[in-house]
């Protein structure tokens, strides 16, 4: 039996929505012949779709555990491994304004957590609002140097204190 990791990633705008989209990597020789007999390939990857996930029906439920046995709806499984990093769209000019996710000015990366804290790379959540100080070339990774972050945010203040837990500074998968 391999040791798995996971990755955990979202597409906006896809249809039907909403749906769940899973890649998975398996390696057991027994599995691999009923799901090759099942007509989902040799694998040792398969891509599996669900066009429908009925999360609404799951809420009262989930309410339900927690209120009623104390569980949990969902635990951490530890320190971040993966954040999403913001890089420029196209040849940003010195002064721009960023908007935000989905916007115009850049996308996400999924970056190393650690790499993205050692670079200092811009998370795509805060780069909403910041003003580019230099001109940044297409393609190229945003940083908190290549730009002016607005005072007084609570997103800045949240990432700070992310920052200070024991947990963020350490990362068993770097």
């Amino acid at each position: 039996m391999s040791t798995v990791s996971g990755l955990v990633d979202y597409v906006v705008g896809a249809t039907p929505a909403p749906g769940v989209y899973c890649l998975g990597d398996l390696r057991d020789d027994a599995q691999l012949e009923y799901l090759n007999y099942f007509k989902l390939g040799r694998g040792p990857l398969y891509s599996l779709y669900e066009p429908y996930h009925l999360c609404h029906l799951e809420v009262p439920s989930t309410i339900g555990a927690v209120v009623g046995f104390g569980e949990s709806a969902g635990d951490p499984l530890g320190a971040p491994s993966v954040e999403v990093c913001a890089a420029a769209k196209f040849d940003l000019p010195t002064g721009t304004t960023l908007d935000g996710c989905g916007g115009f000015h850049s996308y996400g990366l999924a970056v190393n957590a650690k790499q993205a804290r050692d670079c200092g790379y811009l998370p795509m959540g805060v780069a909403e609002g910041c003003t580019v100080r230099r001109d940044i070339k297409q393609d190229t990774m945003l940083t908190y140097d290549d730009v002016r972050v607005p005072d007084d945010r609570e997103i800045d203040a949240l990432r700070s204190r992310q920052a200070r837990m024991p947990s963020s500074s350490s990362n068993s998968s770097d």
